[in-house]
């Protein structure tokens, strides 16, 4: 697991749902990825906004299936055999719409997934 986070950025959010937001995102990260491979956590700033990156050397998201695993209860073919009930990334969803934040997640090998907040200044 890596850490990159080369400024200090600000941006207003709860700061328990936020652990709580980023906790799965890293929980799942270090799920689906398997032995020897890489989780790499990182903070930008891109244009005016703060973003957190996880991203992973796992399998990763199949094509098309990158909103149905915000859906409560989802769970893919891949996942049916980890622990879990699919709800951690619809937290995640709920915690970032809660907040007017965004996220991505990419599809295909290697897991992306970017948390976007509004910067303010500290």
């Amino acid at each position: 697991m890596s850490l990159e986070a080369n400024e200090n950025l600000y941006a207003y959010a709860d700061r328990d749902l936020l652990f709580e937001a980023l906790a799965n995102l890293v929980d799942n990260a270090v799920k689906f990825t398997p032995e020897g491979g890489r989780v790499m956590l990182s903070l930008s700033r891109k244009n005016a906004d703060a973003v957190i990156r996880v991203a992973d050397s796992g399998p990763g998201i199949a094509d098309g299936d990158t909103e149905l695993v915000m859906r409560r209860f989802y769970r893919s073919d891949k996942s049916r055999t980890e622990p879990g009930f699919g709800l951690g990334l619809s937290l995640v969803g709920a915690i970032v719409k809660l907040h007017g934040f965004r996220i991505r997640l990419s599809s295909g090998p290697g897991c992306i997934a970017e948390l976007s907040a509004p910067l303010q200044l500290a």
